[in-house]
């Protein structure tokens, strides 16, 4: 499910969206339809996103081109900046 944010959404579909919630029809919904969706949202398998790598001189490098954004040992998601850093294996 991907379902854009509010601040994502554009002053019209923002609109569209408080229209539906204003209508006649919305206090309709009865607790069991209602939960049943919160249910069902709680069901939803994750989205797998899979990246391939290796090691060069001794540093992770993210395989490019990737479904996410990605630079040397860093995935950028959103607003989020993540760095793999290896270690020694004899530290483990």
């Amino acid at each position: 499910m991907n379902d854009p944010r509010l601040d994502e959404l554009s002053a019209e579909e923002f609109q569209a969206m408080m229209n539906g919630l204003l209508s006649d029809d919305f206090d309709k919904v009865t607790p069991a339809d209602l939960f049943g969706t919160i249910a069902a949202m709680d069901e939803v398998e994750p989205e797998v996103i899979e990246l391939t790598a290796f090691i060069k001189n001794g540093e992770l490098v993210l395989d490019q081109p990737a479904l996410l954004p990605v630079k040397g040992s860093e995935i950028l998601v959103n607003d989020k900046r993540i760095v793999i850093r290896l270690r020694d294996a004899a530290a483990a």
